[in-house]
């Protein structure tokens, strides 16, 4: 894996963009929500969101699994969805 990240945006239309990441993953469409766009995907705050959402949840599973109150060879079940919010200053 190499220890360099990095990402392609390219604007499609107005506040639509196009986020490739390369390595064999899908393309992402980033759109930020009517009135400034027309909301066709995640807007910037909502992946940025998710990112870190993402982060805690592995660094829990991480945590948990190398605890000494789990047995070694077996994961916590993760439960089926994680909640997380934010609020805008959209309408």
């Amino acid at each position: 894996m190499s220890d360099t990240v990095s990402i392609t945006i390219r604007q499609e239309e107005g506040y639509k963009f196009l986020v490739d990441f390369g390595a064999g993953l899908p393309p992402l469409i980033a759109d930020e929500p009517e009135p400034l766009g027309g909301g066709e995907g995640p807007d910037p705050s909502h992946i940025l969101l998710a990112g870190v959402a993402n982060c805690l949840a592995a660094s829990l599973l991480f945590a948990l699994k190398n605890s000494s109150r789990i047995p070694a060879g077996s994961a916590p079940r993760p439960p089926p969805s994680l909640a997380a919010t934010k609020t805008t200053g959209y309408g």
